[in-house]
């Protein structure tokens, strides 16, 4: 009798199903864009006349043109950044001590 239930019990214990382990879907590839903050794509739409799917088209070419991958433009890029926090600071009211007259050694 002992016996028995041993076997019963031995045959239920295989019977529970086993639990998996959670399969996490990938997205689909070349789907994933990393995230932008709302105020970026609004800065490139108000100051650079570009609505963000434009501009995300147009960066899928630039490896085509190696001139522009290798320029080096150091003041064209702080006067990029600088007009990005002059941005940013009006959009979320606070005030900006960056001044469009700042020296700049341009060339």
């Amino acid at each position: 009798m002992e016996n028995l239930r041993r076997q019963k019990w031995d045959n239920h214990r295989q019977e529970l199903p086993r639990r998996k382990s959670p399969q996490y879907k990938k997205p689909p590839r070349g789907s994933w864009q990393p995230r932008v903050p709302l105020w970026e794509k609004e800065f490139c739409k108000v100051v650079g006349s570009l609505d963000w799917e434009t501009f995300l088209h147009m960066k899928k070419f630039i490896h085509l043109y190696d001139n522009v991958i290798e320029w080096n433009d150091s003041a064209g890029e702080e006067a990029f950044h600088d007009a990005k926090k002059r941005f940013w600071a009006n959009s979320q009211g606070f005030p900006c001590d960056i001044s469009f007259t700042q020296s700049r050694s341009l060339h």
